[in-house]
């Protein structure tokens, strides 16, 4: 696995743990502890996403800006999860 497909994969992770925490607090929304591993998640979803976002820039040596980079995970995951196992 290279990795850029570690960091898709990595991302991938972070992003399920977060939607997975976001769902158990809107079922309980008065348990703060609960609220704060969803905090703790989102923080590191976020990190997963900036890592990416400039793995992808320096990769394409600023070809492709942050926010082209940011779009592209969001709308096109599985292409880029195609190239990365390719290189």
């Amino acid at each position: 696995m290279t990795k850029l497909a570690q960091m898709i994969a990595d991302y991938e992770k972070a992003q399920a743990t977060t939607n997975e925490l976001e769902a158990q607090v809107e079922n309980n929304p008065t348990n703060t502890a609960l609220e704060k591993e969803w905090d703790k998640a989102y923080a590191i979803e976020y990190k997963a996403l900036i890592d990416l976002i400039e793995a992808i820039v320096n990769l394409t040596n600023g070809q492709i800006d942050k926010r082209t980079a940011r779009q592209m995970i969001a709308t096109r995951l599985d292409t880029l999860k195609a190239i990365a196992d390719l290189a």
